[in-house]
């Protein structure tokens, strides 16, 4: 049964964002009154006409396509729409439709994820997941969740997101379902790049397209690859970013040949893509082809409702206007980005701010361009600020539901201790006295013994914590401190230059991503520590992971290592989280922190052992093992290496100079095991 898959379209395009859901009386008086005088005539005969057939149909699907194309075509008609949905569902339930079910749920989960009312979101969810889980039906169910995970995101529930999202990729791995695992993908990589964890948000997103299959609708395929090419801008990702804005332009023809109604959502799909591709010709230099794309997006620009869209046209007008040095008109429309994304996102806002500042320094008014800079660097301090503190909190609330859930179990696990016990004690009254009251004597030295050596256990690691705590209050001291200081210079000193305040930021704004990364990091560690990490389990080629690895390193070291690699690994497939593990090996490879002139040659060897089923790695003149490296960062990324080998069978040692091998770190990876000849 083929549904009508147009309700909507906007939600999986740009950021995820709030679209508005009518086009407004201002908009409607610049068509002329004859135009929309046309357009109700239209829209009231369809109804009529639809209505005439609902009445007139037998029950059966036939009054379940009707209601669905009555719920499409007042989609922008919040109490309309919500009345035929509502009546969509209840005839579907009537006659045990599950497709039209779940169909149904999900245009709710869309719509409430649309005006930001989370619970409503999650309270839909719910029934979808009850649903799915009892005819076993999951046609609909992992796009619910994106559009779950996502309204967590805009709610800066980053942790329970990443969280659903992990939850996601499980269950769509043991299903082999495609497009929840490209769901997850984007799920996750939206979560680290919103913690600004950059190396693992690109993996994932990287997964996310590879996943992708051919066979999803197309309004599907729009929503996604607009996601994708929104996260590679994020990424700084020219390249991929092209590509992304190629593969949306071939989708946005097929979406309006197969869709010619979705007139608002295509015309502001294509005010997207103009002026992406406007911006990546801007970042380019190649200001004649950035100025004909701005041309095209102009005319999108008169016709889409959509504040998100035009905030990102006004912005890249804005920059073009900058470099050709029409800074007059360059200030109209940074002013117009500024109102329209205030409607959406605050983090936009900030960096339309910087960019006005910035063209009213080139006009030469530095008394005008210095609060807007100072207002600017406040508002992304605070905005640091609160996604950390809400980071933690939420990480803090996490763990509170697991510790109590734990205590639970506990205290089960006590109760069925104290039953049995009752029982033993019991048989041993049949036995006799003397016997009991020597095996309770033998079981309290036990018990007593036992508890001495775990209140010894204790003891340590509250000793090793303390050290730990200590040493780790001072790496996030001195970032911490230099945020503070440089933060209360650019607000207070008005004698800056302008070079001098570009400095500043750029301390404020390094120090501020190694604390999240610190923060993360650690996070990292204690999950490992206490074996509440979740991994997403893959099963891969050794050869093409090792490939992904040299690239990379290549890729991201941007010329500070050459990089010398000997890789012998054969046919041998591993079995793991691979992001995580890329990640481990670049961390062995690349400078721990920001390497400036420093260049270093490292070699990687890795070996395929078959004798014991595993890899033999091993890299010399490793940054991260050498002593002039050597801090609490560094520590941490050794303990987490360390975990992550170890939970997986393998093993990770850092060796000290050997002979002309300085700064040796060696790791062994198991494999899985070959096919025995008798399955061959």
């Amino acid at each position: 049964m083929k549904k009508i898959r147009c309700l909507l379209l906007a939600i999986g395009l740009g950021t995820g964002m709030v679209l508005a859901a009518t086009l407004g009386t201002e908009e409607m008086a610049q068509a002329g009154p004859d135009s929309a005088k046309r357009e109700h005539v239209v829209e009231e005969s369809a109804h009529d006409s639809l209505m005439r057939a609902y009445d007139s149909s037998k029950s059966g699907t036939d009054r379940l396509k009707i209601l669905n194309k009555l719920v499409v075509l007042h989609q922008q008609e919040d109490s309309t729409f919500l009345y035929y949905q509502d009546l969509l569902l209840k005839e579907a339930v009537a006659q045990q439709n599950l497709s039209y079910q779940s169909w149904a749920i999900y245009c709710y989960i869309a719509y409430y994820h649309n005006v930001f009312n989370l619970v409503q979101v999650e309270v839909w969810m719910d029934r979808m997941e009850r649903l799915a889980k009892r005819n076993n039906y999951y046609e609909d169910y992992f796009l619910s969740k994106r559009l779950l995970i996502n309204s967590y995101i805009s709610q800066r529930q980053i942790e329970c997101a990443i969280m659903a999202a992990e939850d996601m990729a499980a269950l769509a791995r043991s299903r082999n379902d495609s497009v929840g695992m490209c769901a997850a993908a984007l799920c996750l990589a939206n979560g680290y790049l919103e913690t600004m964890r950059y190396d693992e948000g690109s993996v994932q997103l990287e997964r996310a397209s590879r996943l992708l299959p051919s066979s999803l609708p197309v309004v599907d395929m729009v929503n996604t690859w607009t996601k994708i090419v929104s996260l590679y801008e994020r990424l700084h990702m020219p390249d991929k970013y092209l590509e992304a804005l190629e593969r949306l332009r071939e989708l946005r023809g097929q979406l309006k040949a197969q869709s010619p109604l979705l007139k608002d959502a295509i015309t502001a799909l294509d005010l997207f893509i103009e002026s992406g591709e406007a911006l990546y010709y801007l970042r380019t230099d190649d200001l004649k082809k950035a100025d004909g794309h701005l041309q095209v997006a102009s005319e999108y620009a008169l016709s889409t409702p959509y504040p998100q869209y035009l905030a990102q046209y006004y912005q890249v007008y804005a920059m073009y206007c900058q470099r050709t040095k029409d800074y007059e008109k360059a200030l109209e429309y940074v002013d117009k980005a500024i109102d329209m994304a205030s409607r959406f996102s605050a983090a936009d806002v900030v960096g339309c701010k910087a960019l006005k500042a910035d063209i009213l320094s080139r006009m030469g008014r530095p008394a005008d361009a210095l609060p807007v800079y100072k207002q600017a660097l406040q508002e992304k301090d605070s905005l640091y600020r609160a996604l950390s503190l809400l980071q933690m909190e939420q990480i803090y609330d996490l763990y509170e539901i697991d510790k109590l859930a734990l205590e639970k179990e506990k205290q089960q696990a006590r109760i069925s201790h104290v039953t049995l016990s009752i029982g033993v004690a019991a048989l041993l009254l049949l036995i006799g006295f003397v016997l009991r009251l020597y095996r309770d004597r033998r079981r309290l030295l036990v018990n007593q013994q036992e508890a001495e050596r775990l209140s010894e256990v204790a003891e340590e690691a509250n000793r090793l914590k303390g050290i730990f705590l200590a040493n780790m209050s001072y790496g996030i001291r001195i970032p911490l401190n230099n945020v503070v200081g440089f933060s209360q210079l650019l607000a207070t000193e008005e004698g800056l230059s302008d070079d001098e305040r570009k400095e500043y930021s750029s301390i404020v704004q390094n120090n501020s991503a190694e604390l999240i990364q610190l923060v993360n990091d650690v996070l990292d560690l204690s999950r490992l520590e206490a074996g509440m990490m979740k991994f997403q389990l893959n099963d891969m080629r050794a050869d093409e992971c090792s490939a992904d690895w040299v690239s990379l390193v290549r890729m991201r070291s941007e010329g500070s290592i050459d990089l010398k690699a000997d890789i012998q690994v054969g046919d041998a497939v591993i079995h793991g989280d691979i992001g995580r593990l890329t990640q481990a090996v670049l961390r062995m490879v690349l400078f721990p922190g920001r390497s400036g002139n420093l260049q270093r040659t490292v070699s990687l060897k890795l070996v395929y052992n078959p004798d014991k089923n595993c890899l033999e790695g091993e890299i010399t003149n490793s940054p991260l093992a050498d002593e002039a490296f050597a801090s609490q960062k560094t520590a941490v990324y050794h303990k987490i290496n360390q975990l992550l080998f170890e939970h997986f069978g393998g093993s990770y040692q850092v060796c000290g100079p050997e002979g002309d091998k300085i700064h040796v770190i060696r790791f062994v990876y198991p494999t899985l095991l070959p096919p025995s000849p008798a399955n061959t």
